[in-house]
């Protein structure tokens, strides 16, 4: 917004101000409209404004209760499928037991014994087995108390043998609150 002032002697000053207002308006468009008018009908108004609406829109009809609905349909296949499942896993359970008369000595992977060994001379890295050692996190013992803690800083420190076993005292009789 541009202002314009008029002073004394025919001189024109400009003047640039900014002026800003905030308001809130609520703005309901017409499908909104029509859904807050539906969701207020009793469902005997309802049911006669359904009864308008199909006689006005030719496109518009009925259901008959003979025909099923998707809902429906989607649910039988469903059901067809989790029926299907569980004949498979079934099926599955029943080959299990002939799966375990097996030879015990198939069982045996002779190749891998006969490599680790038996000494055929040189072996490149592709041909060594991975082993699975344990973590390091495994080794410690227990964790640090205060006493060990106090004791290692007094063991980084160089004083007189008197005060380093003064210190020692009195670090074995602190209790474990300090």
């Amino acid at each position: 917004m541009l202002i314009v002032r008029v002073k004394e002697k025919g001189m024109v000053f400009l003047q640039n101000k900014l002026n800003l207002r905030v308001s809130q308006k609520q703005i309901l468009t017409p499908g909104l409209v029509q859904m807050v008018s539906v969701l207020a009908l009793n469902k005997l108004e309802l049911r006669e404004m359904i009864n308008t609406e199909m006689v006005e829109n030719p496109v518009l009809e009925e259901l008959d209760s003979s025909v099923p609905l998707l809902d429906e349909v989607a649910g039988r296949e469903e059901a067809k499928e989790r029926q299907d499942a569980q004949d498979k896993k079934d099926k599955e359970v029943e080959a299990a037991p002939e799966a375990d008369k097996k030879d015990p000595f198939d069982e045996i992977d002779f190749g891998s014994f006969f490599r680790d060994y038996l000494d055929p001379g040189y072996r490149n890295s592709a041909d060594l087995e991975e082993i699975d050692r344990p973590s390091f996190e495994n080794f410690l013992s227990k964790p640090g108390t205060l006493t060990d803690h106090l004791l290692w800083q007094l063991g980084s420190v160089t004083v007189r043998p008197a005060v380093h076993s003064a210190a020692e005292l009195v670090i074995g009789n602190l209790s474990e609150d300090g």
